[in-house]
C-alpha cells in the first residue's frame, strides 16, 4: 500500500503529483524525527484546479471526528451533514462520511485538515483510494474552508488553512468572471455595461482574501466543474504566466 493510493484521486493526480512526492518524503521525515516536523510543503492549487480534480464539493456541518484504526491503517473518520451541495453525488441533508489518513492513532498527518464538531466547512473532496478507501480534501488544507456566517445577514465567508493565498493564483480571474456572466442565464437580459459590472463584482469577491465570499467560491466552483464536464480545462483556459506557488 503506497501513499499515492492512500490519498488517491482516482489515479488523476494532475498538479498534485509533485505534492504527493513531497508529502511522501515528509512522512519519511516524520517517522525518523517526528519532533522536528511542523508543516507540510505543497504545490498551490487554485480554485479551478480544486474544482477540476475533486470528485465532489459541498458545505458540511461536522457531526463527529473519530481517530480509528482499520485494516489499511490509522485514519480519522469524519462524519457530517451536507448543508449545501456544490457538485458531485451529494444532496442537501445527506449524512456523509470519509476516512482521512493519519500517521497513527495519536499522530495526525501534517497538513491534513482538522475539523471542529458543530462548525461548517466547504470541502473539495477527492475520490476514494482504490485499496484503502481513504479520501482527503484536494490539496489537503487548500481544499477545506472553514465558514463564518454573519448572524444578522447570513452572509458567509470561507477561509482555508493557507488564508486563501492560492485561490486565484495563476488564474485570470477577470476573464473567468466574464465567462461566468456570459454563461449565466440570469444575466442574459443585461446590457454590456451591466455585464461588465457584474463580472467585476465576481472578480473582487474572489480576489479579496484572506477570507472570500462563500457564495462567490461556490459559484466559481460550479462554473469550473461544469466547464470540465463539457470537455474543457479551465485551469488551462484561464491560466496566466504567474509562476507556481509553493505553500508551507
Amino acid at each position: 500500500m503506497g501513499l499515492a493510493d492512500m490519498i488517491s484521486i482516482n489515479g488523476k493526480f494532475g498538479t498534485l503529483q509533485v505534492a504527493v512526492v513531497r508529502l511522501a518524503l515528509l512522512i519519511m521525515a516524520v517517522v525518523i524525527a517526528p519532533d522536528s516536523i511542523r508543516a507540510t510543503t505543497l504545490i498551490a492549487q487554485n480554485l479551478a484546479q480544486l474544482s477540476e480534480t475533486a470528485e465532489s464539493a459541498f458545505v458540511v456541518l461536522i457531526n463527529d471526528v473519530t481517530a480509528t484504526t482499520s485494516e489499511t491503517g490509522s485514519c480519522d473518520l469524519v462524519t457530517g451533514t451536507v448543508v449545501n451541495p456544490v457538485f458531485g453525488e451529494v444532496q442537501t441533508s445527506q449524512v456523509i462520511s470519509w476516512k482521512q489518513l493519519r500517521l497513527g492513532r495519536t499522530t495526525a498527518l501534517p497538513g491534513m485538515p482538522r475539523y471542529q464538531v458543530g462548525r461548517e466547512y466547504l470541502i473539495f473532496l477527492s475520490g476514494k483510494g482504490g485499496k484503502t478507501g481513504y479520501q482527503s480534501p484536494m490539496g489537503l488544507g487548500q481544499g477545506a474552508f472553514s465558514i463564518k456566517r454573519n448572524p444578522a445577514t447570513g452572509a458567509a465567508l470561507a477561509q482555508n488553512a493557507f488564508n486563501n493565498r492560492s485561490l486565484s493564483a495563476g488564474l485570470d480571474i477577470g476573464a473567468a468572471a466574464s465567462a461566468m456572466v456570459a454563461t449565466d442565464t440570469k444575466a442574459r437580459g443585461l446590457g454590456p455595461a451591466a455585464r461588465e459590472a457584474e463580472a467585476e463584482k465576481i472578480k473582487m469577491r474572489l480576489q479579496r482574501g484572506p477570507q472570500n465570499s462563500l457564495d462567490a467560491i461556490m459559484g466559481a466552483a460550479k462554473f469550473f466543474h461544469a466547464q470540465k464536464r463539457n470537455g474543457r480545462t479551465p485551469s488551462q483556459d484561464y491560466r496566466t504566466s504567474a509562476p507556481v506557488q509553493i505553500l508551507r
